[in-house]
């Protein structure tokens, strides 16, 4: 018996005080996390349904939902890190690259150098 088609990522979108944004989520965790007046956004969207081997379809699941939470208490200046999953996928030269970044204290800037 086949195992059952994972959920296909979700997508919700709210403001921040920066602007709209756009979360897209899979059942492992935040895929993207863009503004949704970005040319660049339908051309993800459909970089990641050919990831996940699924359409994104709109509304919420519980990384989508806490991302809006942490990213609200980091305006709200009650939060300086994040705890919320990312679901990654790449090349392992851009997963090692991702979480180097991921390394960069807040406040903090960093070069290639």
């Amino acid at each position: 018996m086949p195992s059952p088609a994972a959920p296909p990522p979700a997508c919700d979108t709210f403001h921040t005080p920066l602007g709209e944004v756009c979360c897209l989520a899979s059942p492992v965790g935040v895929v993207l996390l863009e503004f949704t007046d970005r040319r660049a956004l339908e051309r993800e969207m459909l970089d990641i349904r050919e990831l996940h081997g699924a359409a994104v379809t709109p509304g919420v699941n519980r990384h989508t939902a806490r991302a809006r939470a942490e990213l609200g208490e980091y305006f709200a200046g009650t939060r300086t890190s994040f705890d919320v999953p990312l679901d990654l996928r790449g090349s392992p030269f851009q997963l090692r690259v991702w979480e180097r970044l991921r390394r960069i204290p807040l406040g903090a800037t960093a070069s290639y150098g």
